[in-house]
């Protein structure tokens, strides 16, 4: 009876250390930056760890990169994203993730999430368009009702306003065209998946910094995969 309830106290302190060892790997990650990188607002050392829930934020002419457990995010310059353990939360900016874990990404309501647990993709928003490109491995873009595919080798624009929302509300309350919020009422909403009339997809030719737009009737007329909402 001894030996049972010190085995089973065993099983349960090993259980326990496990349990532990994989919330600290799925919530806790490394950073690494170079230049004005902040966490949650404030400064951070070359090498700092950031857990999930923090908001990163990089400076202009500075990076920062970002790994927890499997996947890797190499942050752009003037981006602003919450790392939530597994996925990732853009506000502003993109950057490039490379993953074993299926890691998504996420602006506002639109979900990019890789098909299979590899990929490497970008995600770069300029202005009020996001351009998502899967450079290793096929990716899918939701907004929880419509679903579009983005091959391997091929990327897609969408709109998205989000950004501009977030400067529109740190700006003072008494800016012109603003409500008391700070937010400018004329500027336009979120927008996740559209209407294929306002998507545009790319091919890459040789590599991710080689690519030719054409419109999304075009791709369907002259690819076995096209790139096509459909319901989910």
């Amino acid at each position: 009876m001894k030996r049972l309830a010190y085995n089973l106290a065993a099983a349960l302190l090993l259980l326990s250390i496990a349990s532990l060892h994989t919330f600290a790997a799925t919530t806790a990650g490394m950073l690494r930056s170079n230049g004005g990188v902040s966490v949650n607002g404030s400064p951070v050392t070359p090498v700092t760890t950031v857990f999930a829930g923090d908001r990163i934020e990089t400076a202009p002419k500075a990076v920062g990169n970002l790994t927890a457990n499997r996947s890797s995010l190499l942050l752009d310059e003037n981006s602003s994203v919450v790392f939530s353990g597994q996925n990732l939360d853009f506000y502003c900016g993109g950057g490039t993730i490379q993953t074993n874990e299926a890691m998504s990404s996420r602006y506002g309501r639109l979900a990019v999430k890789p098909v299979k647990e590899s990929a490497r993709y970008q995600v770069q928003q300029t202005g009020a368009m996001l351009k998502v490109s899967a450079v290793e491995g096929d990716l899918t873009l939701t907004d929880g009702t419509r679903n579009y595919n983005v091959p391997a080798g091929n990327s897609m624009n969408v709109p998205y306003t989000g950004c501009v929302r977030e400067v529109a509300k740190n700006e003072p309350a008494d800016t012109p065209n603003a409500d008391s919020s700070g937010v400018n009422p004329s500027a336009p909403q979120p927008v996740a998946v559209p209407d294929s009339a306002a998507v545009t997809v790319s091919t890459m030719i040789s590599g991710p910094a080689t690519v030719a737009s054409v419109a999304l009737s075009g791709i369907i007329s002259v690819t076995h995969n096209p790139i096509s909402p459909h319901s989910p």
